[in-house]
């Protein structure tokens, strides 16, 4: 069974050994407020989950993606940062700093595909 586009989404998010970044419940709070959100402080996944569940329109939800985009965006540039400061740090982050990159690609290939969606009304007949 293939996940939908918002379970893979969260899943990135949530997994430091998938994405390379490691997402708190403060940020997870801090870019719920940026998106125009209130959410609980809870277990990480919970909130992550109740962000996902507050998204009624496409706009709302590129906005989500858009700040994921930037937090990981942020981390990259943090991790370039150590790296030109502590040279050999490279040799034990450059694992979690290319699957980083791979996120932040990711994020934006998510984009492209929310950018595609119709959040219209459907009716059955």
């Amino acid at each position: 069974m293939e996940n939908s586009l918002i379970e893979n989404m969260i899943e990135l998010i949530l997994s430091p050994e998938k994405s390379g970044v490691y997402l708190s419940k403060p940020e997870i709070s801090i870019l719920a407020m940026v998106c125009g959100f209130s959410i609980i402080l809870q277990e990480r996944k919970r909130m992550v989950d109740d962000l996902f569940k507050t998204i009624k329109t496409k706009q709302e939800l590129l906005r989500v993606v858009d700040a994921l985009i930037a937090f990981f965006d942020a981390k990259q540039k943090d991790y370039e940062s150590v790296f030109s400061y502590f040279l050999t740090s490279k040799l034990a982050l450059d694992a979690n700093y290319e699957k980083c990159r791979a996120s932040v690609k990711k994020l934006q290939e998510y984009k492209t595909e929310v950018e595609l969606l119709d959040f219209g009304i459907t009716t059955s007949f």
